[in-house]
């Protein structure tokens, strides 16, 4: 029992300041069935709504607990995400018909196609088009 006493303090100033039951597990290293019970123990409970924390340090733009870097990839990610959907998205509400057809491609060809098509943000679908595009044209000359 008196193991449970260190936590004792900590959690009471815990509560006291509204933070939710995650949040002290998360700052106390315990599972939340751990600082639920030992709340309980205490006669205390967790804030229906805990109220807003307000700092009086400039905040910055970015999400605590993520460095700025990674926060930068992140965005360049969803970006990147919002840009592909767009065109998945565009090639499904294309005019023109497409057909699934079977053909016996070399590897090389099929990794060329989805780095293609990654890179671009397309589908495999509208590269084998443009390629196809790109090598009828140039036989009508």
């Amino acid at each position: 029992m008196e193991r449970h006493a260190d936590y004792e303090t900590p959690l009471r100033d815990f509560h006291a300041q509204g933070f939710s039951q995650r949040t002290m597990a998360r700052l106390l290293n315990l599972s939340t069935s751990t600082v639920a019970k030992r709340l309980k123990q205490l006669g205390l409970s967790a804030p229906a709504d805990p109220p807003p924390r307000v700092s009086t340090k400039r905040m910055s733009h970015g999400h605590p607990g993520i460095p700025e870097p990674m926060l930068n990839d992140l965005r360049e990610l969803v970006d990147w995400w919002r840009d592909r959907r767009a065109a998945l998205q565009h090639a499904q509400e294309a005019s023109r018909k497409t057909e699934c057809v079977t053909f016996q491609v070399e590897q090389r060809w099929l990794e060329a196609l989805r780095r293609q098509a990654a890179l671009d943000g397309t589908t495999m679908t509208q590269v084998v088009n443009q390629v196809f595009q790109t090598f009828f044209a140039a036989k009508e000359t």
